[in-house]
């Protein structure tokens, strides 16, 4: 099974404080890679704890918060 066939596994409040990419992706049914893609871009702000990149869910929540009332926002995910 493709990654992205994968059901998200938890609802945002039963994710934890700090979040990484992969629970990110599984949540958003999206790829590891798209999201680390995005986080490259500065489209979704982390923080490097040890080799691990962490989100915040609060600044998670506020990413789909932004996307919600400005409409559907398109991210692009070239390799530039």
């Amino acid at each position: 099974m493709k990654d992205i066939d994968r059901l998200p596994t938890k609802t945002l409040a039963e994710l934890p404080e700090m979040l990484v990419a992969e629970e990110i992706a599984d949540y958003l049914r999206t790829t590891r890679q798209t999201v680390h893609c995005w986080i490259r871009k500065g489209i979704i702000p982390s923080t490097r704890i040890g080799r691990v990149v962490r989100i915040s869910k609060k600044d998670f929540q506020a990413l789909l918060e932004s996307s919600k009332t400005q409409g559907a926002k398109q991210i692009s995910v070239s390799n530039e």
